[in-house]
């Protein structure tokens, strides 16, 4: 049996009822596709087979590739040794129905919501095990401590909603954190375009000294003062307001409202 590396965060669900669990709340239907990233010793993989799903499961560990290669043959699954980050002429993005999942490692879970935004127009949605700390702050609405930057940026390109939580317990090893579990719905592109380099600046500005209000952390970032609260006013904004009261869809206004800041 395939042992956890530390240096691939492996944290695996610690039996087969909770995956099981997982994957009646995703609702599966028996013909769609699914890219695993991720399967380590194969618990979700296995759930999710046995919802009649079709699983292209990509997994950097050799000794789970090679458990996996040898433990679900004839099931369905298809097996890819590999980084999915670096790997995507491999896998079928042009499948029909085709959905990703996958336990991620804590310390990626940044790099693989951007390439899953990459890929939202080839996707119905995204399933992803997530430090609880960092689901929580994804999905957090406007208002909250807790609504950030990463709030902004993944609520731009998603609609988020955490669907369970989960203990340390319930992975082996257990890690020194909870754990939870999302849901990633791509929004339209008509909707709602990739973020602009000056969105992405103009936002991580505002949210630089959350303890401002937002006038003044934009001055603070390099932007004129009769700038700053000229945007706020053409967007209907008090020059009272702070970062976090603002939606995703406001951010997008200010900084549509702001000019670039010289290089």
């Amino acid at each position: 049996m395939a042992i956890a590396k530390r240096k691939w965060g492996q944290h695996w669900l610690a039996n087969d009822a909770l995956a099981e669990t997982l994957v009646k709340a995703i609702k599966v239907c028996s013909d769609e596709t699914f890219i695993e990233v991720g399967p380590g010793t194969g618990r979700l993989t296995g759930a999710l087979l046995r919802h009649g799903a079709k699983v292209v499961a990509v997994e950097i560990d050799p000794e789970c590739y090679k458990e996996l290669r040898q433990s679900c043959a004839d099931t369905g699954l298809t097996v890819i040794h590999g980084d999915a980050l670096r790997i995507d002429a491999k896998l079928p993005w042009r499948a029909e129905s085709l959905r990703l999942i996958g336990n991620l490692p804590y310390n990626l879970s940044g790099p693989f919501l951007r390439w899953t935004a990459t890929h939202r127009t080839d996707i119905i949605d995204a399933h992803y095990m997530l430090q609880r700390e960092v689901a929580e702050r994804a999905a957090s609405p406007p208002g909250t401590r807790s609504y950030g930057v990463l709030s902004v940026r993944t609520q731009w390109v998603f609609r988020i909603e955490v669907v369970k939580r989960l203990a340390a317990g319930s992975f082996r090893p257990t890690p020194k954190v909870d754990s939870a579990f999302v849901r990633l719905i791509p929004r339209q592109l008509s909707e709602a375009p990739p973020p602009s380099a000056h969105e992405i600046s103009a936002l991580e500005a505002g949210f630089t000294h959350r303890r401002k209000t937002l006038v003044n952390g934009l001055i603070h970032a390099g932007w004129d003062a009769a700038v700053a609260t000229d945007a706020c006013h053409r967007i209907g904004l008090q020059t009272s307001a702070r970062a976090e009261t603002l939606s995703p869809q406001q951010w997008r206004q200010i900084a549509a409202a702001l000019p670039s800041l010289p290089l």
